[in-house]
């Protein structure tokens, strides 16, 4: 077995991955796309794709999403004429040397509740745990959009990020950070920011990740005094239509614990589509 490292991909190497993730969302019955980017990473440099071949055929991936030095979140495909071999435990071992390399010991597993294969993998690791779950929601049909009154809805550009960033540093007491994901979200081509106001007042966030065929919601925020009053609901009616205009569906995920952020969802069109479960484990150094 010939494994591979990589923190960018060439098409050939996008397809053949993307190829062997059909195959395994199929056999499996599998709904989430594996995240084929590294702009969120803390490092662009670090390897996160790592690739597993027999005789020139890729057998195994994992991607690795690190925003932090924290954690590493970690998605896994094995071909299914292949699994049973250690192929995924060969992997996970240059995974681990890897991110070790730079003080990440704290791993995160995500595995679909569909997925039989995927739950036996994370059985044989010693002290792994369920650490969260997130449903997968879904919305292929347009509706009205909603604004409260003296609702605005603005795209974050150059002139307005450094609000947007102090936004959203309000809400996870990290600017830096929060400067960095608003940075992501203008300079990723497929990638837009949100911003909306009450009257002159900036009061939330949403962001749009658009894929070939669909378009992901994420990142919407809304400071805590203004919460309940409506601008949740129009900043994730305006990008729900707005992606439905160029794709045939959208969807975002959520904290499965997150009642009022569900209810919000389900009531704009979303549906479940699928459920994840998410195991954390730590290496001891």
């Amino acid at each position: 077995m010939n494994i591979i490292k990589l923190n960018s991909l060439t098409v050939a190497e996008e397809n053949e991955i993307l190829a062997l993730e059909k195959l395994c969302k199929k056999h499996d019955g599998i709904y989430n796309d594996v995240y084929l980017n590294n702009a969120l990473n803390f490092d662009n440099k670090l390897p996160c794709y790592f690739c597993a071949y027999e005789e020139q055929i890729l057998v195994g991936f994992i991607a690795v999403f690190v925003p932090t030095r924290m954690e590493a979140e970690i998605t896994a495909f094995t071909h299914p004429d292949f699994r049973c071999k250690g192929i995924f435990k060969k992997l996970f071992e240059e995974v681990k040397k890897t991110m070790l390399s730079v003080g990440i010991t704290r791993f995160l597993f995500v595995v679909e509740s569909a997925s039989k294969s995927g739950g036996e993998v994370v059985k044989h690791l010693d002290s792994a745990r369920v650490f969260n779950t997130e449903l997968t929601l879904e919305c292929k049909k347009s509706s009205p959009e909603f604004y409260p009154k003296n609702c605005h809805i603005t795209e974050v550009n150059q002139e307005n990020k450094t609000i947007a960033s102090k936004l959203l540093g309000s809400v996870f007491g990290d600017f830096s950070g929060s400067e960095a994901f608003i940075n992501t979200g203008l300079e990723e081509p497929d990638r837009e920011v949100f911003m909306a106001y009450d009257g002159e007042i900036p009061v939330g966030v949403v962001n749009i990740y658009y894929k070939e065929k669909s378009a992901m919601i994420y990142g919407l925020m809304v400071t805590e005094i203004y919460r309940r009053k409506g601008f949740g609901k129009a900043l994730l009616t305006f990008a729900r239509e707005r992606a439905l205009k160029s794709r045939h569906k959208v969807y975002l995920d959520v904290d499965t614990n997150n009642k009022t952020a569900v209810e919000l969802y389900l009531a704009n069109g979303f549906k479940k589509v699928s459920q994840t479960y998410y195991y954390i484990f730590t290496e001891a150094v």
